[in-house]
């Protein structure tokens, strides 16, 4: 007998094998959609909330979800302040949908925070985003 069981996003696939039988059935946990919820609550509950916009954007961007709350969701949380990740995630998004001009005018964004500021590792991300606007295109 041989039991396995496979991580198929955010369910899994269970499968029991035995000589020349094989069955298998998937296990749904509701979390991606449980998780969803929770987002769209803490949104309405703290829009003004730095931290659960851009969480939220990035739990998104790593689902390929809505790339238009993504993106709204990182414009709120830029209006409440300059911050390191959010420009990071939003030039993120924007390359993403190949939105090359807008991504560009981002990181240049993200380039003035960094130099004004001076956080750690900030000539890091400045040649990163210098190598990553080298590579796109002129227009989009």
């Amino acid at each position: 007998l041989t039991i396995d069981l496979d991580i198929v996003l955010y369910d899994a696939v269970l499968y029991l094998a035995w000589e020349n039988t094989e069955i298998n059935f998937r296990i749904l946990t509701g979390s991606h959609q449980k998780a969803m919820a929770e987002i769209e609550k803490a949104i309405e509950t703290n829009p003004k909330n730095q931290d659960i916009l851009a969480t939220a954007s990035y739990y998104y961007f790593m689902n390929n979800e809505s790339p238009e709350k993504m993106l709204k969701w990182l414009d709120m949380a830029l209006a409440l302040g300059e911050e390191r990740w959010v420009y990071h995630q939003k030039v993120d998004v924007l390359e993403r949908l190949n939105k090359y001009s807008e991504a560009r005018n981002t990181a240049q964004a993200a380039i003035s925070f960094l130099t004004k500021t001076k956080p750690v590792e900030w000539k890091n991300s400045v040649n990163n985003y210098e190598a990553r606007m080298k590579n796109w295109p002129l227009s989009d």
